[in-house]
């Protein structure tokens, strides 16, 4: 599907399988996406740490068309703090931005400092 303006056509000349032009490659930027076109993100990888909040979990995707000239906006990577179980004695027992509080089934984990 050819983005911006409709006359024109990213690439060599479609092939028509079904109702929808197949097209490779991109001309010039100006038929670039405008945001690129990204694959799904990975899988997280393992948490890094044990307790405390201390972990790190992150997931990656790639640009599929920078090869092709268009440039994806947007970040490669995300991460998410892991492991919310209070650490034991001689660690800390959460890690900053996190403090040790009790869930709704009376659990000590570790959570957000600013939560009422």
């Amino acid at each position: 599907m050819p983005y911006g303006n409709s006359s024109i056509i990213c690439g060599p000349e479609p092939q028509f399988y079904d109702p929808q032009p197949i097209v490779t490659g991109c001309i010039s930027s100006g038929c670039c996406p405008p945001q690129g076109v990204w694959s799904q993100w990975s899988s997280s990888t393992s948490c890094n740490g044990t307790c405390g909040g201390c972990g790190v979990q992150t997931k990656s995707r790639i640009c599929m068309t920078e090869a092709n000239g268009c440039p994806c906006i947007g970040p490669t990577t995300m991460s998410a703090p892991c492991a919310f179980g209070p650490c034991i004695y001689p660690n800390n027992s959460c890690c900053a931005p996190f403090s040790a509080m009790v869930d709704s089934n009376k659990n000590v984990v570790c959570g957000p400092q600013n939560m009422p």
